[in-house]
């Protein structure tokens, strides 16, 4: 990914995700509105060239180093925080000024009708751009409790955001992430694994962590439940002893 304008206050940035440690991919030149957002990540450094973006900082006149860039991905040498200096954001023209300290980074100006919908019957019909800093629309999704819960000496949570809907291959906003898992414990001996995806119980579907542990405590002590558990990108079969 080069040369790219990102923007918006919730998506305007990099949403990595679910890469192989030595991968060889490239984000750079890039202007984005907001700090990285990486899910289900590797520590840094990121990929094979991470480097020379430019955070829109309003008001910042005088160039910074992007620290907060650099703490994420292990790169970013030479990105930096700083005005992007657009040239008219309010009709849609997201060209950086001659004076943009994006372009000694090596961002370059490109039209802005040669992208997007082109063909006039749909561009009627879509949406116009929306100003630098302001939001693009967002998918609406319900509100879902974040918090990390107890199962089996594991802890768990919900799935959350379309995010963590895209990294763990899920068809949406559904299941319980396993995200840690102490050896020894009851979860560890099951065969839970962390990073696993529970989505459903004896074959019930399973929204969320209320309903994973509603099933568990409804259990008959004593007795054995099948857990069907996503796990990259496959399903696994795991049995759990009620107790």
């Amino acid at each position: 990914m080069e040369n790219n304008i990102i923007l918006g206050k919730q998506d305007g940035t990099f949403h990595a995700h679910v890469w192989y440690n030595n991968s060889h991919d490239i984000f750079r030149n890039n202007i984005i509105a907001t700090a990285y957002k990486p899910v289900n990540m590797p520590r840094g450094p990121w990929g094979e060239a991470v480097d020379n973006n430019i955070l829109q900082t309003p008001g910042q006149e005088s160039p910074g180093p992007a620290t907060v860039l650099q703490k994420a991905s292990g790169r970013d040498e030479h990105s930096i925080l700083a005005e992007v200096l657009f040239m008219d954001p309010g009709k849609g023209d997201y060209r950086v000024k001659e004076t943009s300290p994006a372009l000694p980074l090596g961002f370059k100006n490109f039209p802005m009708d040669q992208f997007g919908v082109t063909d006039p019957k749909l561009k009627a019909l879509a949406r116009t751009p929306f100003a630098a800093g302001t939001s693009a629309p967002q998918t609406q999704m319900a509100a879902r409790d974040p918090a990390l819960r107890d199962f089996l000496g594991a802890k768990i949570k919900n799935v959350i955001g379309l995010g963590e809907v895209s990294a763990y291959g899920l068809p949406g906003e559904m299941g319980v992430i396993v995200v840690q898992v102490p050896a020894g414990s009851a979860a560890d001996k099951a065969g839970l694994k962390q990073g696993d995806v529970v989505l459903k119980w004896q074959n019930r579907d399973i929204g969320s962590v209320d309903d994973l542990l509603k099933n568990y405590g409804g259990g008959v002590k004593g007795s054995k439940a099948s857990l069907s558990v996503w796990r990259t990108q496959h399903e696994v079969i795991v049995e759990i002893n009620v107790e």
